[in-house]
C-alpha cells in the first residue's frame, strides 16, 4: 500500500464531524447531487505529513476503500496525485486527457508557498480588519516564494478590494485598482479558474461598470459553472445589477454545492431578498451572518434596510451604531454597497433607509 503497511481500519459510521458538527456523509452526497464523498484527516510533525482517506458510498453509507499515505512535507502534491489515481481506479473510472490534466493542474509547485495560501485563505473567511490584512501578508509571503502563483494573487486581490470597501484602506481607489490589476494577472497566468472572472465581477460592479460586471460574471459562470464561490460571486453582480431572481437562484445553488458554505455567503441571500421584498427572511439571513461574522460591514449595514422596512427603528439605529464602531468614516451616500445599486430609485430608498437609521 502506499503508506508502506497495512490501511487503516473501514470505519462503519456514515457521520464524521466538521467544525464541531455532526455531518452524515448521505446527507452530504443528496446535496451535492454526488454518488460518493471522500472524506480525510491531516496530521503534520515536523517535516511530515499523514493523510488518512475513506472512499465512501453516499448512497447507502458504506465505506468503500480507506488507505494511510505517510510522506515528507515536500511530498504534497504527489500524494494528492496518488489519492486521485488511487480513488479513480476503485471506482474504475477513466477520465480523459483534457479532465485527468484538469484534476491534477496546480498554480504552484512549491509547498511551501501553498502552505503559506491556506493560511491566507483561512484568514481572510474571518473577514476582520486585522484578519484581512494578516492574510494579505501571508498571501504576498507566497508570491515572493512563486511570483507566477495564480490562486495567492486571486486572494490578495479580494483582500485590497475587501480594504477599499470596508473603509480600511488609506485609499481605496488605489486598493480597488490594486484589486483589478491583481484579479487580470491571475487569469492571465491561469484562466480556468470561474471564480476569478466572478470577483472581477464584483470589482466593475462597485465602479457602477454594470455592463462589464456582468460579462465577468457570466465567463465565470460559463469557466466553473460548478464551483460555489463561482456562483456565489457572480450572485452579487446579479442582484446589485436589478436581476435579483438570478442572485438568489445562484446563491441557493451555491448553498447546495457547499452543504457547509461560508457564513458570507448569507450576505448575497439576504441582499436579494431584500430587493424581492421579502425583508423578514432578510432579516434571518443576517442575523446569520452576523452570528458568525459581527464585525463582517455589509451585513451590518444591509440588515438596517429590512430593520426599517419592518419598522423596527431602535434595532435599526443600534444597528447603525454598530457600523460606525467598524467604520467610523461611513457614509450611505457614497457607501460602495449603496451606490452600486443599479436602480437609481432602489438605490435612493436604500439611501433613505439608511438615514433614517441615523447613519450619515
Amino acid at each position: 500500500m502506499p503508506s508502506g503497511g497495512r490501511p487503516p481500519s473501514i470505519a462503519r459510521n456514515s457521520t464524521f464531524t466538521y467544525k464541531g458538527r455532526s455531518v452524515d456523509v448521505r446527507e452530504v452526497g443528496a446535496a451535492l447531487g454526488a454518488t460518493h464523498v471522500l472524506e480525510g484527516s491531516v496530521l503534520r510533525a515536523g517535516g511530515r505529513i499523514r493523510v488518512n482517506v475513506q472512499l465512501i458510498d453516499a448512497v447507502s453509507g458504506e465505506h468503500m476503500w480507506a488507505d494511510r499515505f505517510d510522506r515528507p512535507i515536500d511530498d504534497i502534491f504527489a500524494v494528492q496525485d496518488e489519492i486521485v489515481r488511487a480513488v479513480v481506479s476503485e471506482l474504475d473510472v477513466e477520465l480523459g486527457r483534457g479532465e485527468q490534466a484538469r484534476i491534477w493542474r496546480r498554480s504552484t509547485d512549491n509547498p511551501e508557498a501553498y502552505d503559506l495560501f491556506l493560511r491566507a485563505t483561512e484568514f481572510h473567511l474571518r473577514l476582520t480588519k486585522a484578519d484581512v490584512a494578516r492574510a494579505q501578508e501571508l498571501a504576498q509571503e507566497a508570491l515572493k516564494l512563486d511570483p507566477n502563483f495564480a490562486a495567492a494573487l486571486h486572494t490578495l486581490a479580494i483582500t485590497h478590494y475587501n480594504q477599499a470597501v470596508s473603509g480600511w484602506s488609506e485609499s481605496p481607489s488605489e486598493s480597488m485598482d490594486t484589486a483589478e490589476r491583481l484579479f487580470l494577472r491571475a487569469i492571465e497566468l491561469d484562466d480556468s479558474q470561474g471564480t476569478t472572472f466572478a470577483f472581477l465581477g464584483i470589482v466593475y460592479l462597485a465602479r457602477l461598470e454594470h455592463e462589464k460586471a456582468l460579462i465577468y460574471a457570466a465567463r465565470g459562470l460559463e469557466t466553473t459553472p460548478g464551483a460555489a464561490d463561482t456562483l456565489a460571486f457572480a450572485s452579487l453582480v446579479y442582484i446589485y445589477s436589478g436581476m435579483p431572481e438570478r442572485g438568489l437562484e445562484l446563491i441557493q445553488k451555491a448553498v447546495q454545492l457547499n452543504p457547509i458554505p461560508p457564513h458570507w455567503y448569507a450576505h448575497p441571500e439576504g441582499a436579494a431578498r431584500i430587493f424581492l421584498g421579502d425583508h423578514e427572511e432578510a432579516l434571518a439571513d443576517y442575523r446569520a451572518c452576523l452570528k458568525k461574522l459581527p464585525d463582517e460591514i455589509w451585513c451590518n449595514v444591509n440588515i438596517i434596510v429590512p430593520y426599517v422596512e419592518l419598522g423596527m427603528i431602535d434595532e435599526a439605529r443600534a444597528q447603525a451604531r454598530q457600523v460606525l464602531r467598524i467604520n467610523p468614516a461611513f457614509d450611505a451616500a457614497t457607501a460602495v454597497q449603496v451606490v452600486r445599486i443599479r436602480d437609481p430609485v432602489i438605490r435612493e430608498h436604500w439611501r433613505e433607509s439608511l438615514r433614517r437609521a441615523g447613519l450619515p
